[in-house]
């Protein structure tokens, strides 16, 4: 079993741009151009991940 917790939320706007709340982008330290990458696992239809870009 897997667990998940909810670390932020965001809505998707015009021309479908995303803003990271400042949660996420200190959690994952990012900095201006910095990437991070979306990702799916297999099993876990319907669930988006994604990770800084090591």
């Amino acid at each position: 079993m897997s667990v998940m917790t909810v670390l932020a939320s965001t809505k998707i706007g015009q021309n479908f741009r995303v803003t990271l709340p400042q949660e996420v982008r200190d959690l994952l330290s990012l900095s201006v151009d910095d990437e991070i990458v979306f990702y799916s696992v297999e099993g876990e239809e319907g669930r988006i991940s994604f990770r800084k870009r090591s």
